[in-house]
């Protein structure tokens, strides 16, 4: 109980001190940004408003983005600003003074080219010795350069000469020696602040000493900043222990103020204040190793502590400078690192959420504007908490059923504001109404159509009549009207039949669109209950027009001045729903297309004015509803608890918007928050040609002629905002190369292997806040390579057209040679078909043929012998016809076939049976095939295969195409060829046969002179005993066809 008590304590301090503050958020950076330095001493920037830092490494230049170190080419062993590099100043003219704790240079950023002072000058070797504190331009172009050790000098640019300022009076020591700074009035005058007095003094060499002394008594002299106050026309000074110090330059006269540390236990309870900077004009930063700030009207102060809760905390210690740059944001350089507060980033109002009843901390639910403060709906509370104005700890308005239960956890959970003014809530197990006088919850006892009273409502929506609708966690919703008081529950299943077997009975009703329609959401794609009709519709169900995307589950509904619906999504990022009477269109916006940080949206709010805020699980995002992008996203950094924004967003009644954080409610008024006016200068600060950078005269040139080989750039630039510059993004473009924008968050472009010709390299900046400033361009142009030139065209042509001339030549010696080996084999070819004529018209078949003949008329049986010899005779004519032409037509070719087959059955007494197969889907009058080819096969099989066979045989012979040629298949069942062998084997009288050689011979001529490629396959076939039962051939004769027409 003790520690909890002493957990209460602390944070009702906490409270006490951070109620309703505007949360400051850092930027603090490391190895990351490339800044491999802790040592930080000082930094400036330039007139190109370039930031240079002064490090324990040396010089550091900052684009935004990145640091990037930058060597002097002129440093030597004990004469280096590489190391300890105390003080970097830019005057007027753009140079930067760089002291070291051994040398002096000065540095010209735009020839980036470094100087160094005459060491062999003995004031200036004197001066350096002294150890350099700083340097300050006086109207008149003079340095003025502060030491640690010998008061302070007066440097004269143009001479190089020095000057060494000595003052003079009693009450001087040796802590007068230390200068820390040296500032001019806009009289002209100028001071030395130094740890022992405070020196009014002038180029002429008059000093002036001023001291704080009181009643004749010598005080406190030790100072060790300051800054000129135009408004009050006095000095304010870092005064050490008596903290801040205000000089009256009228009047003559110091004031303290020590800024003492209650209950401090160190032996000086005062901070000890060594840095002061103009914050506003009534507050002043002060460093007293930490941050701080002091109000001028009411003497009070406020230390920040160092912490490390996250990113954006404060986190430095041993502050070493206080450095505004032109937008007025603030550096802080230090032993311990560098960190910037932009001077956006302290608007969000904050205000820590602790149930100190309960002890618990809150989680809002929702938040209303209500008497200057704030309502806010949660669950972790007996009742309703209220963030009143002026009071430093929350209010508990008790749910009037749990009074005293503080850790009952029946909070009102939804809030609701009607029209006429009146607020309800609601709480797991039941709805009230707020007596505005009383400030009591008043519950309302009301039960639905089956006589339950409402349950588990999370969110309320109130209408333009006044009817709150409710949704209810897994049970649908509930709509009372608060005229007749009279409730009613729906289902999802009520609102569509087809969700009647849906597990979960999820639906909620988010807005009322302005004709009155109800939008609901929760469900696949979103319902709409038309007042008109009474009806509900089903819409956004589909996949988007400009994707495939489409809503699983919608989150919430909001309707923008377009009439447009937009819906978030958990996977999908938001929707854009557009109806146009009875026409729909839905399109879907993610990270890719529109620049969301996080696909995971939940609550969103138009403010009616072509804006939408979205809530996404990595920041706030502020989108354009006409271009659909974003223009900014806001998170911790900006003041937030975190960049989680998936929590319930609020627009209250005075503008504010309200984000539920856990423990933390944040408020800002988008109306009066200041977004970053300053529009981006991008300026090109690198441009590498492979791995050689470009000199800054050449960059600056704004152009450059390059080698055909030399097409591999990078760009490097940077740009003049600094405020949330991890924010800005950039568009480039390289025109001739790219066809449209590339959009990109680093400041970096690399091109490769581009082709000869002109480009332009353009890149523009948009900062954080979505304003786009000046472009910056680039032109680059690429020689054409030898080989592209007209000349290296010419002699590639002649050598072209030499060469196509000898393989014509040589072409036509080939075609020659090849004419004479075709008429070579044509004149084979032409033999060969007359050995083929006279083995098909051999004497012995023509013997044969007559004797047949002979033996019918002997048998007195003229009608056979003359029709064995028209037969006869026209089978001769046939054969005689076709010698003469190498291709015939397939019908012919079968014609002689037949024909020569019926005289053979006829001349061997009908031996054997015979039959032609031919195949419909054949054209026999065009497709031609060679002349004489097939006879020799089938009389092959007739004399050797049929004749020798005991019994009856048969002879089969079929035309088909297969593959685009003609398949010709020659079978017979005869003794095969291995017998048929033996037969003729041992024969007396053996007779030679060229038929089926000459044949083999000329398809071989035919394959070679004519491109075919027939094909003969001879199969000896066999039973299952492996007894020849035949011969099968097969030949493959491509389709060669005439044209008849």
């Amino acid at each position: 109980m003790t520690k909890r008590r002493l957990f209460l304590s602390f944070f009702l301090i906490l409270s006490k001190l951070f109620f309703a503050q505007n949360q400051l958020s850092f930027i603090n950076f490391s190895e990351k940004e490339g800044l491999n330095e802790k040592y930080i001493y000082s930094i400036t920037q330039d007139k190109n408003n370039t930031l240079w830092i002064g490090t324990g490494g040396g010089l550091y230049r900052f684009d935004g983005h990145y640091f990037t170190k930058v060597n002097s080419s002129i440093d030597k062993p004990g004469r280096q600003i590489s190391n300890v590099l105390q003080n970097v100043y830019c005057d007027k003219s753009g140079r930067i003074w760089l002291s070291s704790i051994n040398a002096l240079q000065v540095f010209d950023p735009n020839t980036n080219s470094f100087k160094a002072a005459n060491y062999s000058d003995k004031t200036i070797s004197q001066m350096i010795k002294a150890f350099i504190m700083g340097f300050t331009e006086d109207s008149n172009g003079n340095i003025w350069i502060a030491t640690q050790n010998d008061y302070w000098y007066k440097y004269n640019p143009k001479t190089q000469k020095a000057e060494h300022f000595v003052p003079k009076d009693s009450k001087i020591t040796i802590a007068s020696k230390c200068v820390l700074k040296i500032l001019e009035t806009p009289d002209g005058r100028l001071w030395a602040i130094t740890t022992n007095g405070l020196f009014e003094f002038f180029s002429d060499g008059r000093i002036i000493p001023h001291w704080n002394i009181k009643s004749g008594k010598l005080l406190a002299n030790q100072f060790y900043d300051g800054y000129y106050d135009n408004k009050r026309k006095c000095i304010w000074l870092a005064g050490g222990y008596d903290g801040i110090v205000q000089y009256n330059i009228n009047l003559d006269t110091f004031q303290s103020q020590p800024l003492i540390v209650a209950g401090s236990k160190n032996s000086n309870p005062a901070n000890f204040v060594t840095l002061i900077q103009q914050k506003d004009n009534n507050t002043i930063w002060f460093s007293a190793g930490i941050l701080g700030e002091y109000s001028m009207t009411n003497k009070t102060f406020f230390n920040y502590g160092t912490t490390y809760k996250d990113e954006y905390s404060y986190k430095l210690n041993q502050i070493s400078r206080l450095f505004y740059d032109r937008e007025k944001n603030l550096w802080i350089t230090s032993y311990s690192g560098l960190s910037m507060l932009p001077w956006q980033n302290n608007q969000i109002k904050t205000i820590p959420l602790f149930n100190q009843f309960a002890e618990y901390t809150i989680e809002p639910y929702g938040t209303i504007d209500y008497k200057g403060g704030y309502l806010i709906a949660n669950n972790t509370s007996n009742g309703l908490l209220w963030a009143q104005l002026g009071h430093k700890e929350l209010t508990l308005i008790e749910n009037p059923f749990y009074k005293g239960q503080y850790r009952n956890m029946k909070g009102i959970q939804a809030l609701a504001r009607a029209k006429n003014g009146q607020i309800y809530g609601a709480s797991s197990e039941g709805i009230f109404y707020l007596n505005q006088k009383t400030d009591s919850l008043i519950p309302i006892d009301v039960k639905d159509q089956d006589g339950n009273r409402p349950v588990s409502v999370v969110k309320i929506i109130v209408d333009s009549y006044d009817n709150l609708y409710m949704t209810s966690s897994n049970n649908g919703f509930y709509v009372f009207n608060t005229k007749t008081e009279k409730l009613t529950h729906y289902n999802l299943s009520d609102i569509d039949a087809k969700n009647v077997n849906v597990s979960t009975n999820m639906i909620s009703p988010r807005i009322e669109d302005r004709n009155g329609n109800m939008w609901f959401t929760y469900t696949d794609g979103v319902y709409c209950w038309e007042r008109k009709t009474g009806k509900y519709k089903h819409y956004a169900y589909d996949k988007a027009n400009n994707s495939e995307a489409f809503i699983s589950q919608s989150i919430d509904i909001v309707q923008d001045e377009n009439g447009h619906y937009w819906i978030t999504t958990l996977d999908n990022g938001i929707f854009e729903l557009n109806i146009d009477g009875s026409k729909t269109s839905l399109n879907n916006y993610v990270k890719v297309n529109s620049n969301l940080p996080s696909d995971y949206c939940t609550n969103i709010l138009s403010n009616k004015k072509g804006i939408i805020w979205i809530g996404t699980s990595n920041g706030l995002v502020k989108f354009d509803i006409k271009t659909h992008k974003v223009v900014t996203v806001m998170g911790q950094q900006h003041g937030f608890k975190d960049n989680y924004m998936s929590v319930k967003l609020d627009f209250l009644s005075n503008g504010e918007i309200a984000v539920n954080h856990y423990g933390s409610l944040a408020i800002f008024n988008p109306k009066i928050y200041k977004i970053n006016a300053f529009r981006p200068k991008v300026r090109f600060t690198e441009i590498k040609i492979f791995d050689r950078f470009l000199p800054l005269n050449d960059i600056s040139s704004g152009g450059i002629e390059l080698k055909h080989n030399q097409n591999f750039l990078s760009f490097k630039w940077s740009t003049d905002v600094y405020n949330n510059s991890n924010q800005s993004r950039y568009f480039y473009k390289l025109e001739g190369f790219d066809k449209d924008w590339v959009y990109t968050t680093t400041n970096q472009a690399i091109y490769s292997s581009l082709e000869d010709g002109d480009y332009i390299f353009r890149v523009k900046s948009v900062n954080n806040d979505g304003l786009m400033g000046s472009e910056a361009r680039y032109k680059i142009h690429i020689a054409t390579p030898f080989w592209k030139a007209w000349w290296f065209y010419t002699i590639v042509a002649a050598i072209i057209l030499t060469l196509v001339y000898l393989f014509y030549r040589f072409k036509l010696k080939q075609v020659r040679k090849e004419e004479e080996l075709k008429s070579s084999f044509s004149r084979q070819l032409a033999a060969i078909e007359m050995k083929a004529l006279r083995a098909q018209m051999n004497p012995h078949f023509i013997f044969n043929s007559l004797n047949s003949i002979q033996k019918y008329i002997l048998k007195n049986d003229t009608f056979a012998a003359s029709q064995y010899l028209t037969k006869f005779s026209k089978l001769i004519r046939l054969i005689l016809d076709h010698s003469n032409q190498n291709f015939i037509s397939l019908s012919s070719e079968i014609e002689l076939l037949k024909l020569y087959v019926e005289i053979e059955d006829m001349r061997f007494d009908n031996q054997f049976d015979y039959h032609f197969e031919t195949s419909d889907e054949l054209n026999y009058e065009s497709i031609q095939i060679p002349s004489m080819i097939i006879q020799p096969y089938i009389e092959n099989a007739i004399w050797h295969g049929l004749l020798h066979k005991e019994t009856k045989g048969r002879l089969t012979v079929v035309f088909k195409e297969e593959d685009g040629c003609i398949k010709v298949i020659v079978d017979d069942d005869g003794i095969g060829r291995e017998k048929a062998f033996e037969i003729k084997s041992k024969q007396v009288l053996k007779k030679k046969s060229y038929g089926l050689q000459i044949t083999e011979d000329r398809i071989a001529i035919l394959n070679k002179t004519q491109n075919s490629k027939t094909k003969i396959t001879i199969t000896d076939k066999k039973d299952k005993n492996g007894n020849a039962t035949g011969t099968r051939v097969e030949l493959l004769i491509p389709i060669k066809t005439i044209n008849h027409d």
